[in-house]
């Protein structure tokens, strides 16, 4: 469904491919009138009709990315072979629908951004308004708290949190700190889980907005305090004490910084002597993510580029050399 999205937003913006044509992502934005910052996005985008057997890379690839190997990189050419068949996603959306009916949200969000990818990328459709429609979080919610793979791995943090707590000594308090907690996803898992007579828990984002909406959506648990943090910042100068926390919670959050180094030294410089963090993150590409959270701005804010090259995503092994890194 996601490489049919993109041939037919591709033919949308006027790209009639002939074979053997030579293209690169930087002559094809211009000649299509796609926005600039879309630029990295259109590369992925090429790189999926790739993965379909459309295309051909012919210029050089770019170097390690932490998410499988040999990824192209900006400069990349591509040569038209197989030429795309006409696809009807709406069919196709259907049959999906029928097939796997048990992830309503994954397929909801990726229909609606599909459908306008054309429009996102020559700027005439805000990417938030596809991901929050008018400005509800309900998507949202359901994806990362109701979907098949969000019961899982919040269920996965949840125990750790939980793990952690209780190889703590009982007379003690807990102190937790979420970061980029969001729409509270994890939070929902993990607070009925504590102690409420013990523990200190910090519900942070870098959005007044999900902050502000997490007071009221958390009311009933007294313990519970919130703070505007940006992760990428020094937490001194946000009124964080350095060390001060036994577990820092952070699930599908520290991708979407600059500098993956960078924001880990901050999350050490929170934590406790002997202190946790819980982290989740998605290892792997997945078209659906590229269609729909990387038309965002974020998803591609990635500067650390000897780390990731043409994406967010870092695998397993890297993801523990870079924890090893800043553990000193």
């Amino acid at each position: 469904l996601c490489g049919a999205y993109v041939a037919e937003a591709l033919r949308q913006l006027g790209w009639t491919p002939r074979p053997g044509e030579r293209v690169s992502a930087t002559a094809l934005a211009r000649r299509l009138t796609i926005k600039e910052e879309y630029g990295r996005l259109l590369e992925r985008l090429l790189e999926i009709l790739h993965e379909e057997g459309l295309l051909r890379r012919k210029g050089p690839a770019g170097g390690p990315d932490g998410v499988g190997s040999g990824a192209p990189d900006a400069a990349a050419c591509w040569e038209v072979g197989t030429l795309p068949t006409s696809s009807d996603s709406a069919a196709l959306a259907r049959a999906l629908a029928v097939r796997f009916p048990e992830v309503p949200a994954e397929r909801e969000i990726t229909v609606r951004c599909g459908e306008r990818l054309a429009e996102v990328l020559r700027g005439e459709c805000d990417p938030l308004e596809l991901l929050f429609p008018s400005g509800s979080l309900a998507s949202a919610e359901k994806l990362y708290e109701e979907a098949p793979p969000s019961r899982v791995f919040q269920a996965l943090a949840r125990d750790t949190v939980v793990a952690v707590v209780e190889a703590l000594p009982a007379d003690r308090p807990i102190r937790v700190l979420e970061v980029g907690a969001g729409t509270g996803g994890t939070t929902s898992y993990v607070l009925p889980a504590l102690p409420a007579h013990r523990t200190e828990y910090v519900f942070s984002d870098v959005s007044p907005l999900f902050v502000a909406r997490a007071r009221d959506k958390y009311a009933e648990y007294p313990f519970v305090r919130y703070e505007a943090l940006d992760i990428e910042k020094d937490p001194r100068g946000q009124g964080f004490t350095l060390g001060g926390f036994d577990v820092v919670l952070a699930a599908n959050v520290l991708h979407a910084t600059r500098d993956l180094r960078e924001t880990l030294r901050h999350v050490r410089d929170l934590l406790a002597p002997d202190g946790f963090l819980v982290l989740v993150e998605a290892t792997e590409r997945q078209r659906w993510y590229d269609l729909s959270f990387g038309l965002l701005d974020g998803w591609w804010r990635f500067t650390d580029t000897a780390i990731r090259r043409s994406g967010p995503l870092v695998n397993h092994d890297r993801w523990l050399t870079l924890l090893e890194a800043v553990s000193y």
